[in-house]
């Protein structure tokens, strides 16, 4: 999961500041771009877009409408479950990276707990994505596989 996220000094581990960002911190760019235009699975990707203008235009005769309208349900509901978790991920970083600088600061020394908590949430989000990964490669395998079988 390839996303904007905080960047840290390299020997310290200090979260970078960067007073004219949003939060406060430097970031590390996106995912490429040649990526991004046909990556699925991405967050910053519009083609999920593409692929439902592209199943709209598929003939009644080919495949069913209610057919493509369940595909075209699924690939929003996985664009909007992925999205969600890039957003979840972005969130939980800046506040890591809060905590974190609050710790070596000495500002709060209970702060290795919630650091560890966050790092889990964080898990648990990669996870979730990789389920949607999941989803969409399982949900492509089976529009290729209707219109291979009905074009033969």
């Amino acid at each position: 999961m390839q996303h904007e996220r905080i960047a840290y000094h390299r020997n310290s581990k200090i979260p970078l500041s960067n007073a004219v960002a949003e939060h406060g911190f430097a970031r590390v760019g996106l995912c490429p771009t040649a990526g991004r235009l046909v990556n699925l699975t991405c967050a910053h990707t519009s083609s999920r877009c593409k692929l439902v203008n592209l199943i709209k235009k598929i003939p009644d005769d080919l495949v069913a409408p209610q057919t493509r309208e369940g595909w075209i349900r699924d690939i929003k509901d996985i664009d909007f479950k992925i999205v969600s978790l890039d957003v979840q991920k972005s969130d939980l970083e800046v506040r890591h990276a809060k905590v974190k600088k609050a710790q070596l600061s000495n500002e709060t020394p209970e702060g290795k707990s919630e650091i560890k908590e966050i790092e889990k949430r964080i898990e648990q989000v990669v996870t979730n994505y990789h389920v949607q990964v999941t989803a969409m490669s399982n949900l492509q395998e089976k529009i290729n596989r209707t219109i291979s079988v009905r074009e033969c």
